[in-house]
């Protein structure tokens, strides 16, 4: 195990269950910037009924979600600017003061960072606005998991805005995954870099560019350190097929009704499996035994969705006390395994996608940098191209 992975091991079992939420020092919005203000008399504040969730969210008097990538999409008129109030959860961990962002579309524009602090507050994502002109604003979260659970309170438009409805994307599409399709490290100059918030953003990761490639609205199910049989640490609760059942995935009671099934399903599970376990062997029959009961699940929850099941571009050729060989040639035979035996009991609409290694293309504690990200996106998007223009 290369030394980078050995400082990968040591960050994860300082945090236990490691996972980021990002950056954003800079909030880019029209010649003055945008960001926390105090709240404006004369506005209508609510959350209307146009708000498209793209993600998982759990509804009330407010919007409370917790997954990468969850995004809030409005769309509006008459209006020059629209403001947001958020509560955002601290992460706690020993991180202080943490540095975390959202990120912000306005229209066709490049994404902007919108950076929040833990608490309740009011920021203005966008001014300056023809309302003369329908705008669209998407706000999209680019921490993971462990980083709490946020809740959007109230969506503001001065007087004379109005709120329409937003057009829905092409298709839907679901990522299931680890550190890797949260989007840990990504903005990492190097391997040696340690987790920080500043180096983890949903936004740019594999999924999130097939989503705007595809148009294709895009949830994220991931958590750093955690596994399809076991997480990095060893632990068998609170794996992945476990947390794919949760809205809020910190709160074990909050379960996902599965309203809307998804276009497809990237499942890219294993590399924690295959690096964890305390230098344990894992059990390679049982993971796989896990893999196919998932995959199951997957099915049940998503009848008509295409499932593409890919290998961990971490895993590359180190050696693993699992069995003979490098942890990337078993990994890439027990994954084919598993797809093979979907197949055996009738399953047609699934496939295994073996993605480069990562290479000298890495982020911090060897995870894919943007540049990986976008090659595992151009490897994937053909495939899915291929099913969900059929």
């Amino acid at each position: 195990m290369r030394e980078s992975v050995r400082r990968m091991v040591c960050l994860r079992r300082v945090w236990g269950v490691f996972a980021p939420f990002l950056l954003a020092a800079l909030c880019a919005c029209g010649s003055r910037g945008c960001g926390r203000e105090p709240a404006a008399e004369g506005q209508k504040s609510s959350l209307p009924k146009e708000i498209a969730y793209v993600g998982r969210f759990d509804l009330g008097d407010s919007a409370r979600f917790a997954w990468s990538g969850s995004t809030i999409r409005v769309r509006f008129e008459g209006a020059s600017s629209i403001a947001v109030r958020l509560k955002v959860a601290s992460p706690g961990y020993g991180f202080n003061p943490p540095e975390l962002a959202y990120a912000i579309r306005v229209d066709d524009r490049p994404k902007a960072a919108l950076a929040v602090n833990p608490g309740e507050a009011r920021y203005e994502l966008a001014h300056g606005l023809d309302p003369s002109t329908p705008h669209e604003i998407a706000l999209t979260r680019e921490a993971e998991a462990f980083a709490g659970i946020d809740a959007l309170l109230a969506v503001e438009l001065p007087e004379g805005g109005r709120f329409l409805p937003v057009p829905p994307r092409r298709h839907r599409l679901e990522v299931v995954g680890d550190s890797i399709s949260a989007g840990y490290g990504i903005l990492g100059a190097n391997a040696q870099c340690r987790f920080s918030f500043a180096t983890e953003r949903a936004s740019i990761t594999y999924g999130a560019l097939l989503g705007q490639a595809l148009d294709a609205d895009v949830t994220i199910v991931a958590w750093s350190g955690k596994g399809m049989l076991r997480n990095f640490d060893g632990t068998t609760e609170d794996t992945m097929p476990e947390l794919f059942e949760r809205t809020l995935p910190t709160e074990p009671t909050s379960t996902w009704k599965f309203g809307s099934p998804a276009d497809a399903v990237i499942v890219n599970l294993g590399t924690n499996d295959w690096f964890g376990g305390g230098g344990r062997p894992l059990e390679i029959r049982a993971f796989e035994d896990t893999y196919v009961r998932f995959l199951h699940r997957v099915r049940e929850v998503h009848p008509r969705a295409f499932v593409f099941v890919v290998s961990s571009p971490m895993l590359e050729d180190q050696m693993t006390p699992s069995g003979p060989g490098t942890a990337s040639e078993l990994s890439r035979k027990s994954l084919q395994r598993v797809v093979e035996r979907r197949r055996a009991e009738g399953e047609t609409r699934i496939e295994f996608v073996d993605l480069e290694p990562q290479g000298p293309n890495v982020g911090c504690d060897s995870h894919p940098n943007a540049e990986s990200h976008r090659r595992m996106a151009a490897r994937l998007e053909p495939s899915l191209r291929a099913q969900l223009d059929r």
